[in-house]
């Protein structure tokens, strides 16, 4: 497969696309073992990473907030791309084997770089020229 492989672009990309939410990041580095995890506890704890604020400062509003972004926009995601598993029923989440663990979610700035960077290029110019 070459660089510029139209599906391996396009996975590459997904990925990065996916990684590019630090909410992402905090739940994959907030779930370092693979014990279920109340949905609340995780809200809780990615509510408190995000503010810089200690778990039992924040306000169940704060927490409310993030489980509802949570639950209909990070955790689908995570879950399609095979990170994690949501449990409906039972209201808990559970890391799947990842590549990463920890802190490490958190130290990609190539990933935040690329979120922020738009290129002037069109990528069909560049390829054109490979």
């Amino acid at each position: 497969m070459s660089l510029l492989d139209p599906e391996d672009c396009t996975r590459r990309s997904q990925i990065l696309d996916l990684l590019s939410s630090y909410r992402r990041r905090l739940v994959l580095s907030a779930l370092e073992d693979r014990t279920p995890t109340p949905l609340d506890e995780l809200a809780a704890t990615v509510t408190a990473r995000e503010t810089d604020t200690p778990r039992s400062r924040v306000t169940d509003e704060e927490r409310t907030r993030v489980e509802v972004s949570l639950l209909h926009a990070h955790l689908p995601r995570l879950q399609a791309a095979g990170l994690l598993s949501y449990d409906p029923s039972e209201l808990t989440v559970t890391a799947a084997d990842m590549p990463l663990s920890g802190e490490e979610w958190l130290q990609m700035p190539v990933v935040d770089s690329i979120a922020d960077w738009e290129t002037e290029e069109d990528p069909s110019e560049f390829q054109a020229r490979s």
